[in-house]
């Protein structure tokens, strides 16, 4: 009985250290710069950029900060708009207000130049707070949340994930290359191509299938760390001499109504309460039309350079069908902008007689 048992330890144990040599020799995430294979791994934002940013820092002084959907705002064209900027875009898969005060801090602590920063705010923030913290391709670089790095890579390379060993094994065989961006920028060409080849056919393809909500979302328990980062941000900004331009994603118009039109607007208040903010989000002639975005979690780069236009020139939308795109919110105006929400969003769940259920 006890030669059985260790049997089964020894064979346990020779097993899950041969899959902790492959997890090392492949190196899934090029976390440990340890891989055999010519092809590297996919990465991690979080961690790659700052990597990044370790022997570039000199060479930027403006930031983007947010998720995914910022990745389609071009620092280039904020250096072209902005003097003297040089923008290092920092979004990153599902980031929000938890990845950006701790990109700040450690921006702050260690020195980096930092002039300006765009601060995207999205509706989501409402109930999201470090997310996906267990997850390795999601993961805040440990030099940024003060873990030891040791464990870090100990624990990652202790982590057996076969998904992200099948794609790195995958891309080698298909010579699928890794490929980053020197300033940030998400790579949207291919969706781009798609478009030019064919706009309609690509909305039918990708929207085609959507179906209409059939019942009103509930009111979500609103987290406080969000606003609570955000007012960090804001006497961070203020303390450091840093211009802060705040501004509401324009998010596709199906992420606002699975929201409650209440939790929406007790939302934008608790924003203007800490800053003054440029709204692009809500129902508008750009986030109700499917030809201003890939999909509906992410906004065109057409649509970027709209954003980034009136954002840095402090000016109104040049958009005669919907002046509001961009408005500048305040503390003095906030109770016209809501009672012109709550009208768009009930009008709007109206027209497409939404939530008939």
């Amino acid at each position: 009985m006890i030669s059985y048992l260790k049997y089964c330890i020894l064979s346990t144990g020779l097993i899950y250290g041969s899959f902790v040599t492959v997890n090392i020799l492949l190196d899934p995430l090029h976390f440990l710069g340890t891989s055999i294979l010519p092809v590297k791994g996919a990465g991690n934002p979080r961690f790659d950029k700052i990597e990044y940013l370790k022997d570039h820092h000199q060479n930027f002084n403006t930031y983007i900060f947010g998720s995914s959907r910022a990745g389609a705002l071009n620092p280039q064209e904020v250096n072209r708009l902005l003097p003297g900027a040089k923008t290092y875009n920092m979004t990153c898969n599902s980031c929000n207000q938890y990845e950006n005060i701790l990109h700040l801090r450690y921006f702050l602590k260690n020195g980096y130049p930092v002039k300006n920063i765009l601060l995207m705010v999205e509706i989501y923030h409402i109930n999201v707070w470090k997310v996906r913290q267990d997850d390795f391709t999601a993961k805040v670089h440990p030099e940024v949340t003060g873990e030891s790095v040791l464990l870090f890579n100990l624990d990652y390379a202790t982590s057996i994930a076969p998904p992200l060993i099948s794609k790195v094994i995958t891309n080698n065989i298909n010579g699928t290359q890794r490929v980053f961006a020197k300033d940030g920028l998400i790579d949207f060409s291919r969706k781009e191509k798609l478009i030019a080849q064919g706009h309609e056919e690509y909305i039918e393809r990708v929207f085609g299938h959507d179906k209409p909500p059939s019942r009103a979302p509930e009111d979500r328990e609103q987290k406080p760390q969000p606003m609570q980062a955000l007012a960090e941000i804001v006497e961070l900004a203020k303390a450091n001499d840093i211009n802060l331009f705040v501004f509401f994603a324009p998010n596709h118009h199906s992420y606002i109504y699975s929201y409650s039109i209440d939790d929406y607007i007790a939302f934008l208040r608790k924003i203007v309460s800490i800053t003054d903010f440029r709204d692009f989000g809500g129902l508008n002639s750009v986030t109700t039309d499917n030809h201003n975005y890939y999909e509906q979690s992410h906004f065109r780069y057409s649509v970027g350079d709209q954003v980034l236009e009136i954002l840095l020139n402090d000016k109104a939308s040049a958009d005669a069908d919907h002046p509001w795109f961009g408005q500048l919110v305040t503390g003095e105006n906030i109770e016209s902008v809501v009672k012109r929400k709550r009208d768009e969003y009930n009008n709007f769940i109206a027209e497409r007689n939404y939530f008939s259920d």
